[in-house]
């Protein structure tokens, strides 16, 4: 009887939650208003398959249900029909799927081990000081963001230092053209970010930049979906802020102002050196009142267009078209690498890390079994006497990353 009272508070308190009539949520059910009231008052069990139906109608997962102190159980509802669009909530749910994979590894001893409960505090409320000592702290562990020799590079860049330094999963995967730009889960138990694969590389660098933000600011809400990154509330101002400090940062700028001076071509190659849009750029200018307001909204209205037709047949040119492409997809290291674990002790199948890696699930199985039986045993002690010289020097000639 305890157990089932729990779940039925536990069906009606995401029920009100959702923002879901009683009358609504029985009918999808198949059952009676009647019914539905006796479950929530814990006088009735609900079937596995009623469960099942009503998890996913709020947008959970059905462990949220049954261990409601687990990570699943602390992630919210899905956002209601009409204040979110059909890709918003489709995306809530590959999140929930994310963290249904964790909750399983986790369980079976495979643990996330993010490295954010390092990040300094911040309770003066004020959202852009906030947002620039979270820029400073991160920047000094992401190192240079510029160095790379092209757009693509730096977008890889960020998103391995972010999985390096933070251990926070980066994943990019197809989400549609017109779906989230991206989204976060927050909680410092699994903080993971999952960046749209179909918008312009410039896009998904802000974006990933602005996810990290949300991470590391650590707000409250375990999950971000963001369709886009107008700053309608502090915390998506602060994201913003965020990921524009981050990326480019006021020595930066002022740097190549100096080198370059102010024209074209040093608009052209900050946007190359620091990987983001012309628009983020301009706003960014004038936030730091490089620009005046004047300024700036002559830049918007010219757009890159003006910027391409200022510079004419240039290499700056070219390369600014070039990095309009779209970034290449990408699993999340991390939770690949439990995932892995967890196949070869029994955890998972290898279904979870088929849908990470995008191949087909017997084709995943039937290359671990080759790893499997191929792989050589590792004893104790694999120390042996030391060779010659010579034999040292001709293990040179061979190709050490030969897969």
């Amino acid at each position: 009887m305890g157990e089932t009272a729990d779940i039925g508070r536990r069906v009606q308190q995401l029920r009100i939650e959702a923002g879901a009539p009683l009358d609504d949520v029985a009918g999808a059910l198949g059952l009676t208003a009647e019914k539905l009231t006796a479950i929530e008052r814990g006088a009735l069990d609900i079937g596995d398959a009623e469960l099942t139906t009503f998890a996913d109608l709020v947008g959970v997962s059905e462990l949220a249900l049954l261990e409601p102190d687990s990570l699943l159980g602390r992630l919210a509802v899905a956002p209601r029909v009409g204040d979110a669009t059909v890709s918003a909530r489709e995306a809530h749910r590959r999140l929930i799927a994310l963290a249904e994979i964790h909750h399983v590894l986790h369980d079976g001893g495979h643990e996330a081990q993010p490295a954010v409960a390092s990040v300094p505090d911040g309770d003066d409320g004020r959202w852009l000081d906030r947002a620039n000592q979270l820029a400073e702290w991160a920047g000094q562990r992401l190192g240079d963001l510029t160095s790379g020799p092209s757009e693509a590079d730096r977008f890889a860049s960020l998103a391995t230092a972010i999985e390096y330094q933070f251990g926070v999963d980066v994943m990019v995967e197809s989400l549609g053209e017109d779906g989230p730009l991206g989204m976060s889960l927050t909680d410092p138990e699994f903080p993971f970010i999952l960046i749209n694969a179909d918008v312009i590389r410039p896009r998904a660098m802000f974006t990933l930049a602005h996810e990290l933000g949300h991470v590391l600011a650590a707000d409250g809400s375990e999950i971000k979906i963001d369709e886009d990154l107008r700053g309608n509330n502090d915390e998506e101002r602060l994201a913003n802020a965020f990921a524009a400090a981050l990326l480019m940062p006021e020595r930066g700028i002022n740097s190549l102002i100096e080198e370059h001076g102010r024209d074209a071509k040093c608009l052209a190659m900050m946007i190359l050196s620091f990987g983001v849009s012309f628009e983020s750029l301009i706003y960014r200018l004038h936030n730091l009142q490089v620009i005046n307001a004047a300024g700036r909204d002559a830049l918007k209205n010219a757009g890159l267009h003006g910027l391409l037709r200022a510079l004419g047949d240039t290499e700056e040119s070219a390369m600014l078209l070039a990095a309009r492409e779209r970034p290449p997809r990408k699993p999340p290291h991390h939770l690949t690498t439990r995932c892995i674990s967890g196949i070869w002790d029994g955890t998972i199948s290898a279904a979870p890390l088929a849908g990470l890696l995008d191949v087909e699930t017997d084709e995943l199985v039937e290359k671990l079994s080759k790893a499997w039986e191929t792989a050589g045993a590792i004893t104790e002690d694999y120390s042996t006497p030391k060779d010659s010289p010579d034999v040292v020097r001709r293990a040179y000639d061979a190709d050490p990353v030969a897969a």
